[in-house]
């Protein structure tokens, strides 16, 4: 067939390799012949098991087989029918988890939709694994936030085909995934999942987990520059809370960060404070924390940087006596902010314990947060070799990420180092992508851009003509070219330094 033929009819696997030895069974002739021969030999209790697993995409535990594939208790005949089938080696296992080969995956589909099953057993699993991420998502912020963190990410080839059978068949259900995966998902900047509060914002259905869908799709909205737009979603999030305003604390913290975007101090100071209050009385008080470091950070970013370190020792020390480990990384990435102009040593090093705790919990948000304003801080005062290096890191993370607008909040640094490394074409090209975007990233505090100071001085240098030039170059760029110029402009400048 050739690989683009044999590519082609992969989605016919069960039938695809036919013929096989002339002289072997007839079982072995093909791979259909193959499984039909081991499924007949099953029980009906054990083919009705082994239709049903195909309702989980990847690995599963005995836990999930009890809850979503036993019609009457006892479930301990599920367990002992997942044991047979493993025998029969029609089920994978190992280190306490089983899944099937894609290839009995699909058979075992046929199986249930030729039973009339799949849609109860589907509805089983969704609800399964929703009341499982319900569950995980009450120890965000908490203590025991890295083991959520982990069973979360076990779960989220379930957690996509729940959603898909919730938008078709259950909108509430959707609703509070697209809810209760918001710590989750913003934390860890899954913007597919941030994505799903979009979906929900199209419809008018109650639920308690409305508000923070509609907050996952503010985050979502913001991600992609679309300022407006999130703040509206968390405005429309805080709304829908008014039965139980506690629900609607995380739509407060969104409007908080795009009002501090946005440069409006005062509303984003009387949104995390009002958010914070809200978390606290629903009793979430490593959120509440998050609010009041979210008022520092603001405070920093207005200017008042001296107020903020008032109380930040004073955060540090209540976030300690019940760490989690995105509540610290964010408390210490913000004592990095608000001493970077004063205590450059003391800036760094909370820059690096910020890292180390986001990476207990794969916290990627306040990760790339605090190692972009420490490669900020090294272009003030590190070697610059060492800066580009770290720079071209942080955007093949980010490229994978896709939150444009930390990429762009990197650009704008990076166009200051290459102007001071005298790469001046690229740093004029980069500098004219994002001033053709300046509208959708934030111009406030440390996001302010000083790209118009690094352009005059970049005419000053280069002349008019030559600097006009390749700023309308960079304006006709799209962000994927702009990010893909960047990474070569550092290369080209890395290349530059005398080793």
């Amino acid at each position: 067939m050739g690989l683009d033929g044999l590519a082609g009819r992969l989605r016919e696997r069960l039938d695809l390799l036919a013929g096989g030895r002339r002289t072997g069974a007839a079982r072995h002739r093909t791979l259909r012949a193959v499984v039909d021969w081991s499924h007949e030999q099953l029980t009906a209790e054990d083919a009705r098991l082994f239709r049903r697993l195909a309702v989980f995409p990847g690995a599963f535990s005995l836990e999930q087989v009890e809850a979503v594939c036993v019609d009457v208790p006892p479930s301990s005949a599920a367990v002992a029918g997942v044991v047979r089938l493993v025998e029969q080696s029609l089920v994978q296992a190992g280190d306490g988890r089983f899944w099937l080969l894609e290839t009995l995956r699909t058979y075992a589909q046929e199986q249930l939709a030729a039973a009339g099953e799949e849609r109860v057993i589907r509805g089983r699993h969704a609800h399964d694994t929703a009341a499982r991420l319900a569950e995980l998502a009450r120890a965000m912020w908490t203590p025991a936030e890295p083991s959520a963190v982990a069973a979360t990410s076990r779960l989220l080839a379930d957690l996509q085909v729940a959603w898909d059978h919730a938008v078709e068949h259950d909108r509430a259900l959707a609703v509070g995934l697209a809810g209760d995966d918001y710590d989750y998902a913003y934390g860890r900047q899954r913007l597919d999942l941030l994505a799903w509060g979009r979906r929900v914002a199209e419809w008018d259905v109650a639920h308690p987990c409305r508000p923070r869908a509609l907050a996952a799709a503010s985050a979502a909205a913001w991600a992609g520059g679309r300022l407006a737009e999130a703040d509206e979603h968390a405005a429309a999030g805080v709304a829908a809370a008014e039965p139980d305003p506690p629900a609607g604390a995380r739509g407060l913290t969104q409007r908080g960060n795009i009002a501090m975007f946005q440069g409006r101090v005062d509303d984003a100071l009387a949104y995390f404070r009002a958010g914070g209050e809200l978390h606290r009385a629903a009793g979430e008080e490593g959120r509440a924390l998050a609010d009041e470091v979210s008022v520092a950070q603001t405070l920093v970013y207005a200017g008042r940087a001296a107020e903020a370190r008032e109380f930040l020792d004073d955060i540090l020390a209540r976030s300690s006596r019940a760490p989690s480990p995105s509540l610290l990384s964010w408390s210490h990435y913000i004592v990095g902010e608000a001493f970077t102009d004063t205590d450059v040593e003391r800036a760094l090093a909370a820059y690096a314990t910020a890292i180390a705790h986001a990476g207990e919990a794969d916290c990627r948000l306040f990760e790339t947060l605090a190692r972009a304003s420490s490669v900020a801080l090294a272009c003030r005062s590190g070697a610059p070799a060492a800066t580009l290096d770290r720079f071209d890191q942080l955007f093949a993370q980010q490229e994978q990420v896709g939150n444009e607008l930390v990429e762009l909040w990197l650009l704008r640094f990076l166009v200051v180092l290459l102007e001071r490394l005298n790469a001046a074409d690229d740093a004029m090209v980069l500098a004219g992508a994002l001033l053709t975007v300046q509208d959708r990233y934030p111009s406030f505090g440390p996001y302010a851009s000083p790209i118009e100071s690094a352009v005059e001085r970049l005419r000053a240098r280069r002349g008019a003509t030559a600097t006009d030039e390749a700023l309308r170059r960079g304006a006709r760029l799209t962000p994927t070219e702009t990010v893909a110029h960047a990474r070569r402009a550092i290369r080209a400048a890395r290349s530059a330094i005398p080793h």
